[in-house]
């Protein structure tokens, strides 16, 4: 019986294995981000400060979708890519000493999304909206990271 009791708490202290993990530094502080879960139970992200922090930050968020991946850029922006059903799932945070804040959240219908930047060398995603009948009729988005959020482009790119 004692045994059990062992087995249990040994069993209750385990950790979850993050299924991808990337450190993020912002002005002065670094920050940890993982992605926990699985698709039975579903995904969670957690973006923590790790060091050189002015107050605690500890961000978390349940996510729906399946993790592909995720990395940051020079402009403290932390970008993850995500599955789920026939569309792939773009959420992007910014990450500053004094906190985590959600940028945007994109679709795109049967194309992978792309990441670059405008001629400015502004961060720039481009999404596929469309292409109900099976990706024929996709049309390509811009989305650019301009004065703190992100901007939908008009069809000349402007």
């Amino acid at each position: 019986m004692l045994h059990w009791f062992f087995a249990a708490l040994a069993l209750g202290a385990v950790q979850p294995t993050p299924v991808a993990s990337l450190r993020v530094d912002a002005e002065q502080a670094s920050f940890l981000a993982t992605v926990e879960g699985d698709l039975a139970e579903g995904y969670k992200i957690q973006i923590k400060c790790l060091a050189k922090c002015s107050h605690p930050i500890n961000y978390s968020e349940t996510i729906g979708d399946s993790p592909m991946g995720m990395f940051a850029d020079e402009n403290g922006l932390l970008y993850s890519k995500w599955a789920g059903g026939s569309a792939y799932r773009v959420r992007v945070w910014r990450i500053t000493d004094n906190g985590v804040r959600k940028v945007g959240e994109f679709a795109s219908w049967h194309r992978e999304p792309d990441f670059t930047s405008d001629k400015f060398s502004r961060p720039t995603i481009r999404v596929y909206e469309g292409g109900f009948d099976f990706a024929l009729t996709l049309r390509p988005v811009l989305w650019t990271y301009i004065r703190g959020r992100f901007v939908r482009q008009k069809r000349n790119g402007s």
